[in-house]
């Protein structure tokens, strides 16, 4: 539910600026968003170290189970 209130915020916020300033400045403001999703998603880990210190080795080498 969190995340849907974020994008409510954003597109509250973006088409206030839309109508009071102009339709450049909410696309720059959208823009400005985007590129910091970008950017603070590669501090994301994607994926989990293996449980088993074999499987990391089988999978370096490209042996399958």
């Amino acid at each position: 539910m969190r995340t849907v209130r974020g994008f409510l915020v954003v597109e509250v916020v973006a088409g206030i600026v839309w109508s009071v300033l102009s339709p450049l400045v909410a696309f720059g403001y959208a823009a400005a968003w985007m590129l910091a999703s970008v950017l603070f998603s590669s501090l994301l880990r994607t994926t989990s170290p293996p449980a088993d210190p074999d499987d990391s080795a089988r999978s370096v080498k490209g042996e399958t189970a």
